[in-house]
């Protein structure tokens, strides 16, 4: 049996409470005998017998039986439901070590196209709140940042942190949603790229520690195995002020739903039940958890959220360009096709992007530079892990 069908069966299995509905039907029986005392007397029940004794004595001594028995039954009845949990905890460590192995050999090649082509839809209850929490916490007084800005949502909530960072594996994606801002708002934005999420690696060095009052997680989680999703969340918490707060969707494989997903090859397994203690060990509070196919999170980092600033920085933005980029060379036809060719490869930017100009070739070519020799790191990191795990296993 497969743990999604495992999963779904313990869960119907909690439909039934033989606690509350014993104690209905001892509470009936009891009424039953409480309106039979009433209405007959003394003399006449001494005289109705009642299987082989007296009415009143033969029904207190099955009902005292009935309970004992319906007690028994519970206590069988939880057994037999915690040998299923023991049954799907060792299955769990079976998915998680596959999760690991999938997301090595099959997910990190591709990551960069894959987060682009991977959107997510959340449609419950819970949808609104997510983003009605997002408004609630973001504040001027602190920066803000979303990784994986997809949803154009989340990015109006933030409008008012600031500055507010934009954190994904795609220059092309953070140009696209800079280049729909107005010239004054879009000063205000700062993108960040990173490279994909391999093993012991640092993603954010670049950006500022204990200064975030509020990071949104989009879609990122969902596809990252356990012990990356530790990983990301110890290094976002280093970001976080004091007081400052944590909103991640992921995939919740205390779900049946969601452990299908996984088996079909989409998504990752990240059961709630084990990303919690995780991320209590990390230290953060757990504020909010969804108990719905649709799963995330609230975590607060520990302190007190508080700043000096007043009011608003004002002041004129000055562009500081790079040397390496504003070089004066200069590119023949044959070089720049090269450079759009390797830059399309690499997954920097698209066939449309380039129609367009975003990039000069200049910085088109150190983008290129910089992917190339992060590329080699990552094979470098990717080959140490699999020796591992040929040594593991």
């Amino acid at each position: 049996m497969k743990l999604s069908e495992l999963v779904a069966y313990r869960s119907a299995l909690e439909q039934f409470d033989f606690h509350r509905d014993s104690r209905l039907l001892v509470k009936t029986i009891l009424e039953a005998k409480a309106h039979v005392d009433n209405k007959v007397d003394t003399g006449t029940n001494q005289q109705i017998k009642f299987g082989a004794g007296v009415y009143q004595d033969e029904m207190d001594r099955d009902l005292l039986r009935l309970e004992e028995s319906i007690s028994e039954l519970g206590e069988n009845f939880e057994y037999y439901k915690k040998q299923l949990d023991d049954i799907i905890q060792e299955q769990q460590q079976v998915y998680i070590k596959r999760s690991e192995n999938s997301y090595i050999s099959d997910e990190l090649p591709n990551a960069r196209l894959s987060s682009k082509e991977r959107t997510l839809s959340m449609d419950d209850e819970n949808t609104d709140k997510f983003f009605d929490r997002i408004t609630q916490l973001s504040d001027w007084r602190y920066p803000g940042m979303i990784i994986n800005p997809q949803e154009q949502q989340i990015i109006d909530e933030m409008a008012s942190s600031d500055p507010l960072y934009l954190v994904d594996m795609n220059e092309s994606t953070l140009d696209d949603i800079r280049g729909k801002m107005n010239e004054v708002y879009k000063h205000r934005v700062r993108p960040y790229v990173i490279d994909r999420f391999i093993p012991r690696k640092k993603y954010f060095g670049d950006l500022p520690n204990d200064q975030f009052g509020l990071i949104v997680l989009w879609n990122t989680l969902n596809n990252l195995p356990l012990s990356m999703c530790e990983q990301v969340l110890t290094q976002v918490s280093g970001l976080l002020r004091p007081g400052g707060t944590l909103l991640f969707t992921y995939n919740d494989c205390d779900n049946a739903h969601n452990i299908r997903n996984f088996e079909n090859n989409f998504r990752q397994f990240t059961p709630g039940s084990l990303l919690v203690p995780m991320i209590e060990k990390l230290g953060y509070t757990v504020r909010f958890r969804t108990e719905t196919i649709h799963g995330w999170m609230e975590l607060r980092k520990p302190g007190k959220l508080e700043t000096i600033r007043g009011g608003q920085s004002l002041g004129r933005v000055i562009h500081v360009k790079d040397d390496v980029v504003t070089s004066k060379k200069t590119y023949t036809q044959e070089e720049i096709a090269m450079i759009h060719k390797e830059a399309i490869a690499l997954g920097i930017c698209s066939q449309k992007d380039i129609e367009k100009e975003y990039f000069e070739p200049g910085k088109l070519e150190l983008l290129v530079k910089r992917r190339k020799h992060s590329m080699q790191e990552e094979r470098r990191l990717i080959e140490d892990i699999g020796k591992q795990n040929s040594k593991d296993s």
